[in-house]
């Protein structure tokens, strides 16, 4: 109580209620911070999809989108640079968890002496903070949740799980202060009808009906990060239903219909981002790592047989996507029910670019063969591979794991009712990223972030807050900066419209994303002398940013 009061004094002396530069209310609102795993630039409705996501779409309608929010192109890294404000090797997260190394950058999980998380400045500034889904930023005992600021924690640490096996979350939920979990209202099923998507939302709900029933006083901060539609490719009967012919239609007709979506909604400006070509073997000349994937076939190439079990494979992931989209809803009317939602800040995103799992059919590992009636099923661990993966990227190139737009382009959805009055509906196109969460957040928090912590000088935040981006005071926002990516040897830097860029050995690329934002018309031949500009930008971040001993020579 005595702590809790103190907060409330700090706060008002710091004109809580007042109104902000911006023109926004100062009164802090709650934050859901929503990701999913695996998911493409263009697999949501409001972002080209034919995938049904009318919950996701109504929030981009009543809130904003950006088209140009990047994260780090895989899921360590990017939840280490969410959640810390910093570059993923800044925080220890260069690669993935499994390869902890000696080298600074890539010590596989968060670095205690370097950085703090969103979760532990605002549990400090009075928030009670919970998180439900996937962590996957270290399994060992100081390397969970509640080691990094989370009141409560429902999920899994690890990074793939299976969806219809409660036996992956078992162990939780983390609670320093152990109290029984009921199961009233119907907030959580019985495990006979385990779905994890469901389950994260489930408990997502019940932390937040616990804080609204203990601390009212307090606003929470949600973490909820779904596992779907990562692989395995599993998900609900009724939802594969919706699905199940659809695809036959093949990744060709698929990717020309996203990006005719896109232009009519006005993803884009003009003509900036035509669509990719279907093959990409450039890099096979060159040798160049790991882009051995081999080239991708027509549609109409395939077997009656194989476009059949190909298209079942898209259906399963499109019924995960939609099931995201309905849990969601399910968040939101709660939040609605509850009085909450107009001063609730919901930002919505995507870890990575869509995912190939292996060749142009997927991988198959663990199911019987030729049985299409398992794929979706808990017997199946089937993924979507090459052609999907592409579709899933409308209209841009590459994957997760490369830093070509494809591999590290997002959609980004922000809601906030008593913030958001300035065209809701509005497109944000400044250039973002990971790095600017963290900083916004605290700012509608009235949190500040620490310059030392348990004694150690911790690195201040790389980002800036978005809020003037989502208020339409994008004067206010310093567009004159660059912004780094590294993984598994594939580099690139973004300065203002031009982006220098390469696979792990492959030669640098320039391209003016302005113009060509799917990256098709290689410039350095023409600007050569600004490719060798951006490079030694590269190498003078590399150094300062812990990327460098690299992991890959």
């Amino acid at each position: 109580m005595i702590i809790r009061f103190a907060h409330l004094v700090i706060f008002c002396l710091s004109g809580f209620v007042l109104t902000s530069p911006y023109g926004y209310s100062q009164e802090r609102p709650n934050i859901v911070l929503i990701m999913v795993d695996d998911m493409g630039f263009s697999d949501i409705g409001c972002y080209g999809s034919e995938i049904a996501t009318p919950n996701l779409d109504r929030l981009a309608a009543e809130g904003v989108r950006f088209t140009q929010f990047y994260n780090t192109s895989r899921c360590c890294p990017t939840r280490a640079s969410l959640l810390t404000g910093l570059y993923s090797h800044q925080a220890g997260m260069g690669l993935m968890i499994e390869n902890r190394t000696d080298k600074p950058g890539f010590k596989g999980h968060l670095v205690r002496e370097r950085c703090t998380t969103i979760a532990q400045v605002l549990k400090d500034a009075g928030y009670g903070t919970y998180m439900t889904g996937k962590w996957h930023l270290g399994n060992n005992p100081g390397e969970q949740p509640l080691d990094w600021g989370f009141d409560r924690f429902y999920g899994s640490l690890e990074g793939a799980i299976s969806y219809f096996e409660p036996g992956n979350v078992k162990k939780y939920p983390h609670d320093k202060n152990p109290r029984p979990i009921t199961l009233d209202r119907d907030t959580v099923k019985p495990d006979k009808d385990f779905y994890a998507t469901n389950r994260f939302t489930d408990y997502a709900k019940l932390f937040l009906d616990q804080h609204l029933n203990e601390r009212k006083e307090d606003p929470f901060f949600l973490y909820l990060a779904y596992n779907a539609p990562h692989w395995p490719l599993q998900a609900l009967p009724q939802d594969i239903k919706k699905y199940e012919d659809k695809y036959l239609k093949g990744w060709d007709k698929l990717r020309k219909e996203r990006y005719q979506r896109q232009s009519a909604l006005g993803i884009f400006k003009a003509k900036n981002a035509n669509l990719s070509e279907r093959s990409d073997d450039r890099y096979k000349k060159e040798g160049a790592w790991p882009f051995t994937r081999g080239e991708l076939p027509a549609w109409e190439t395939f077997s009656r047989e194989k476009q059949k079990d190909l298209a079942k494979r898209m259906a399963v992931y499109a019924a995960m996507v939609d099931n995201v989209d309905q849990n969601i809803g399910r968040l939101v009317t709660y939040l609605k029910d509850e009085n909450k939602l107009d001063n609730t800040i919901i930002i919505f995103l995507s870890d990575n670019g869509g995912a190939i799992g292996g060749d142009v059919g997927g991988f198959s590992a663990m199911e019987p063969r030729d049985n299409l009636d398992l794929y979706g099923t808990t017997n199946s661990f089937v993924s979507y591979g090459l052609g999907w993966a592409l579709a899933s990227n409308t209209p841009f190139r590459m994957y997760k794991t490369y830093v070509h737009e494809g591999g590290i382009s997002t959609p980004l959805i922000v809601h906030w009712p008593k913030g958001i009055k300035n065209a809701p509906g509005n497109f944000v196109r400044t250039p973002t990223h990971l790095i600017d969460v963290m900083p916004t957040l605290l700012e509608v928090a009235k949190a500040k972030y620490p310059e030392t912590l348990n004694g150690n000088n911790i690195i201040p935040m790389e980002g800036q807050s978005i809020i003037p981006l989502i208020i339409d005071k994008s004067e206010k926002f310093n567009t004159d900066r660059r912004i780094y990516w590294e993984h598994a040897g594939c580099q690139a830097v973004r300065d203002k419209e031009w982006k220098l860029v390469k696979v792990h050995k492959g030669s640098w690329e320039l391209y003016n994303i302005e113009e060509d934002r799917s990256e098709i018309n290689n410039l350095i031949s023409k600007y050569p002398e600004r490719a060798k500009k951006m490079e030694k930008m590269y190498d003078v971040w590399a150094d300062r940013a812990y990327v460098n001993p690299p992991m890959y020579e």
